[in-house]
């Protein structure tokens, strides 16, 4: 969308002056851009479109991106630069307990897609290939499933390589220069560790899509990064913030003397 666009192009701006000042500087600051949005599917649209500019861009101008989220609820071509993801690698394809349930999780919701796109399929070649795919995704998964039985659900559970995905992870987050997740997830533990262990490391810059549809709390979440600058981009006419506390009468901002 038009709003994606100049949203993708700001976050461009900033990166490039992010650049610019460390090229000035002998011993520059870490500074990094963090994306929020109240939603998964709304931070993963904006990651998406800025997935396509860096690839069109020379490889020596490519900025780092990633996405920081449990891996089953982002978008699956965005899994491909999840922190957990990322750090998997870095640590090696070895099949864990922990990774067969991240596995297993995904397969279901893949399945349930699937599932959802067989009903709606307009024509039957469409109809067919969908029923083939969640065969194959239910085989997965059968298989996965009785290999964790076969081995009582400890498959090479050594806490060891656990603690090296953690802090494979954090490296990852230290690498990145541009930070996407959700307003929820914006101060979590892992992010919290990664920027919290060097000085020389922080967020500059925050930018806040669909801000409108996030409370009050919610989008002030990423200001306890001590950020510089916070750009809050939404419609106030559009969708306003889904609110399910049964005290949600109460006004959102109160102050208890």
């Amino acid at each position: 969308t038009g709003k994606t666009r100049v949203i993708a192009n700001l976050v461009l701006q900033i990166y490039s002056h992010i650049t610019s000042k460390k090229s000035n500087c002998k011993l520059p600051l870490k500074e990094k851009i963090l994306l929020c949005a109240p939603s998964n599917a709304a931070i993963d649209s904006l990651v998406l479109r800025l997935m396509e500019i860096r690839k069109s861009l020379p490889s020596n101008q490519r900025f780092k991106l990633i996405r920081v989220g449990p891996p089953e609820t982002i978008h699956r071509r965005v899994r491909e630069i999840a922190s957990q993801t990322l750090a998997a690698k870095e640590v090696g394809n070895t099949l864990d307990a922990e990774n067969v349930k991240i596995d297993l999780r995904l397969l279901a919701a893949e399945e349930t897609s699937l599932s959802y796109a067989i009903e709606c399929a307009r024509d039957e070649n469409s109809r067919k290939r969908f029923t083939i795919e969640l065969a194959t995704n239910q085989e997965k998964k059968r298989n996965l499933e009785s290999l964790m039985n076969d081995q009582g659900g400890n498959i090479n559970s050594n806490h060891a390589r656990a603690k090296l995905i953690r802090e494979a992870e954090t490296k990852v987050i230290q690498g990145a220069e541009i930070i996407a997740t959700t307003l929820s997830s914006c101060y979590a533990r892992k992010l919290i560790e990664a920027m919290g262990v060097h000085q020389s490391i922080r967020f500059s810059y925050c930018i806040v899509d669909e801000a409108t549809q996030g409370i009050e709390q919610e989008v002030l979440l990423p200001l306890l990064h001590n950020i510089t600058g916070i750009v809050l981009v939404g419609d106030p006419l559009q969708l306003a913030p889904t609110i399910l506390s049964e005290v949600r009468e109460i006004p959102l901002f109160c102050f208890f003397l």
